[in-house]
């Protein structure tokens, strides 16, 4: 599944869910879910440095973000990224990761939920997985990863098709945690074709 295809499911969960208003109130105002106020941007990010690598021989992933924003901009329509229909409040979110030895760039993108104050719940569109984002007392974030989840190759153009490469996660591997800080500019600045933040 290639982002495109993401925002196309949620502009289309949107007006779905826009369909079902009747019976459950439109949010008026972006909710707090967790530590993430939905009216503001996010992004949380680690690059790991070459002796990291070395003494985690099993981890392939050098570099990884979290990022929410509070809308997106995809083929002339601008999106929310808060629910404004759900009973719950939940939030959609992208997750950017890049690999060892590797210019390519990956990305997953899916909804999140409170876990309680602190955490969140966060699964990955297309059954791609999921994981729990749990606030640090420095403002960072610890990301769990229980198994797997999948995230796809960024293309280089916009389109429909299936994304051409696709690699897991795997907490097996040396990823079953990763400790991310705040962060500006780096993976964090990452575009993909036909979307803008």
């Amino acid at each position: 599944m290639n982002h495109n295809r993401l925002t196309k499911l949620t502009i289309a969960a949107a007006i779905c869910a826009g369909a079902a208003a009747a019976q459950t109130p439109a949010r008026t105002t972006p909710p707090v879910v967790a530590f993430v106020d939905t009216a503001k941007s996010y992004c949380w990010a680690r690059s790991y440095t070459a002796d990291h690598m070395t003494s985690h021989p099993k981890q392939k992933v050098s570099s990884i973000a979290f990022i929410y924003t509070p809308t997106i901009k995809s083929q002339g329509e601008v999106s929310k990224q808060w629910d404004e229909f759900s009973e719950i409040p939940t939030f959609y979110y992208n997750v950017i990761v890049r690999l060892s030895g590797d210019s390519k760039t990956y990305l997953g993108g899916g909804g999140c939920t409170a876990g309680g104050q602190k955490a969140l719940k966060c699964f990955l569109d297309g059954d791609a997985g999921s994981f729990t984002l749990t606030q640090n007392k420095d403002g960072g974030v610890l990301l769990e990863n229980p198994t797997s989840f999948a995230v796809d190759l960024v293309p280089a153009v916009a389109s429909d098709e299936p994304a051409s490469d696709s690699i897991m996660v795997e907490a097996k591997d040396d990823h079953a945690s990763f400790v991310m800080p705040k962060a500006t500019g780096g993976l964090c600045d990452v575009t993909w074709p036909g979307v803008t933040r």
